[in-house]
């Protein structure tokens, strides 16, 4: 009960009991999540809670907001106002998965007009595409994004950046707490 942070690194209902359970013992330390926790299931971890519980939550983002008007989410929003309502687009808007899905869309399509590239349509294989993959350079800061989509070695993520926000129940928003992307500690390797 004395530290100062808690780190909550897990998702959906144990995220939400959790988060529910620690304030009612008495835990008033910060709660710190990855997106995939607090971002992806923040309605339902609101739910279980009352909204001074959430104060000061602090979680990491490593794509655009949705919310930003950057190329990468603008492109998003026009696929959702063509196949989902409003109502639709928020709900989906406040999790993550569509976000992400549609980031490693991105990646993939890249890479397997590559391989057709270099080896043809009628040969592209695993090994095609893994190369393809390995030789990925995309320019994703110009689209929204922290650093640009490539693999470096000895790190095998695309996204390495984060920015990192802390919830303010008052406002009942996600507010800066680091609004520029920087590479955590664990993906500077390479």
């Amino acid at each position: 009960m004395d530290s100062d942070f808690i780190f909550a690194a897990m998702s959906g209902p144990p995220l939400a009991s959790f988060v529910r359970d620690a304030r009612a013992r008495g835990y008033d330390s910060a709660l710190i999540g990855p997106l995939e926790s607090f971002w992806a299931f923040w309605e339902l971890v609101k739910g279980a809670v009352e909204p001074q519980d959430l104060n000061g939550v602090i979680s990491g983002m490593y794509y655009p907001l949705w919310w930003e008007d950057v190329p990468f989410i603008n492109e998003v929003k026009a696929h959702f106002d063509e196949f989902l309502s409003p109502a639709e687009q928020e709900s989906v808007l406040l999790g993550t998965g569509r976000l992400g899905g549609w980031s490693y869309g991105i990646i993939l399509v890249d890479a397997i007009q590559r391989a057709v590239d270099a080896v043809g349509a009628e040969n592209v294989d695993g090994p095609a595409l893994r190369d393809a993959l390995a030789e990925t350079d995309l320019g994703a800061v110009s689209q929204g994004w922290g650093n640009d989509w490539k693999l470096v070695p000895g790190v095998n993520a695309f996204a390495r950046t984060v920015r990192l926000y802390e919830y303010d129940a008052t406002a009942d928003e996600w507010i800066p707490l680091v609004d520029e992307w920087f590479t955590p500690p664990s993906l500077v390797g390479g």
